[in-house]
């Protein structure tokens, strides 16, 4: 569904306001929202920009925000009605879509940028996922605060597993890659506990990922 030119021209102005106060270029929001530049550039000028609602739903997943969210400063407040359409809309993103298998899994942690649950399919007993709440693959195209709540979850996560689990150790660590193994296209961040006799010979820890090396 396409949005029409008044909403358009505002859209694009929010979108102008909020990534000047993330401190993005628009070279990074293209990154990070999977949108082209040139589109981005035309959406933040006082021209038509021909958007879809799918299109939105990408930019304000970037900015870790919901559409609803998105709409919900007061400077859309004349446009309420034409919004109500567009709030509803269901996302179709494939980042979104593979968020949305995360739904029926209690969260064990949660912060405002990042949460925890447990692996449906657990290496070992207490098995965790730090994942971010702005769907992103690569944790290199994390921002900073993001970067620093995963890591603060990774913590909270340990005490909750000592706690819980009472392992004796732990593999950490995240897919970065096709050529790593990453399957889901969204940031996920393991934190295995280990235990005495888990294995055979546990010397190595990752590097025997490649198992003969």
């Amino acid at each position: 569904m396409k949005i029409d030119n008044t909403i358009s021209k505002k859209v694009g102005q929010r979108i102008k306001d909020l990534r000047k106060k993330r401190g993005l270029t628009q070279e990074k929001l293209s990154e990070l929202s999977g949108i082209d530049p040139k589109h981005l550039q035309l959406m933040e000028s006082n021209r038509p920009s021909n958007s879809r609602v799918d299109t939105i739903q990408y930019i304000a997943s970037a900015f870790g925000l919901t559409i609803s969210e998105f709409f919900s400063d007061d400077f859309f407040e004349d446009e309420l009605q034409k919004l109500e359409s567009i709030k509803s809309e269901k996302p179709n993103s494939g980042l979104l879509k593979a968020k949305s298998s995360y739904a029926d899994r209690g969260k064990l942690l949660e912060d405002n940028l990042s949460y925890a649950i447990y692996d449906a399919n657990p290496v070992n007993r207490g098995h965790i996922l730090i994942i971010p709440k702005r769907p992103f693959s690569s944790y290199f195209s994390a921002l900073p605060e993001e970067k620093q709540s995963l890591w603060e979850m990774i913590e909270k996560a340990k005490t909750f597993l000592d706690r819980e689990f009472k392992p004796d150790g732990y593999n950490i660590g995240f897919n970065e890659g096709d050529a790593a193994g990453q399957t889901v296209q969204i940031l996920e961040i393991h934190v295995i506990p280990r235990y005495k006799n888990d294995t055979k010979n546990p010397k190595g820890g990752i590097r025997r990922v490649i198992p003969d090396k």
